[in-house]
């Protein structure tokens, strides 16, 4: 496919921990679709937080896709080095695989700190243009403090949610 040149400005991804199973092979084939869209409009560079979620799904998927396209960039954005240190055996084995595939890595701060999460958050609003957001619309949390805050600054929006 022709990739269409227009501005290079990044992606960042914000959504829930918890995703329904029944749900998350058509949530893979949306943020799939939704990342190929971006890509052909120019869109080479992609941010992710890495939480369990919404987080990483959209992180292999922009992996799977360098098969593709190669000159797409996933880039991690950690809140602090040891985020996965409480997670279990799987999750850790599924955050390492991403982050020895991807192509940045940006350590936010070498130990946690209250609010960390949400410094994080606020970096990568800060450097994107985009959030594609997995988003329930309720109002409490990281994924609504992120997508408040996108809107507050006028960045495109894309919510992949449907209930």
């Amino acid at each position: 496919m022709m990739k269409t040149v227009m501005s290079n400005e990044k992606v960042a991804f914000t959504g829930h921990r918890s995703i329904p199973f029944a749900t998350i092979n058509v949530l893979r084939q949306r943020i799939s679709d939704c990342v190929e869209n971006l890509y052909l409009s120019g869109k080479t560079e992609y941010l992710c937080g890495m939480a369990l979620g919404f987080d990483l799904l959209c992180a292999e998927v922009v992996l799977s896709l360098k098969k593709r396209f190669p000159d797409i960039r996933l880039i991690c954005v950690l809140p602090y080095r040891a985020q996965s240190e409480m997670w279990n055996v799987m999750q850790k084995a599924r955050h390492s695989f991403i982050l020895d595939q991807a192509d940045e890595i940006i350590v936010l701060s070498e130990e946690y700190f209250h609010g960390c999460f949400l410094r994080r958050n606020d970096y990568m609003l800060k450097i994107c243009g985009t959030v594609v957001a997995y988003y329930d619309g309720k109002l409490q949390g990281g994924t609504y403090y992120t997508f408040k805050k996108a809107r507050e600054n006028r960045l495109r929006l894309i919510n992949l949610y449907s209930s």
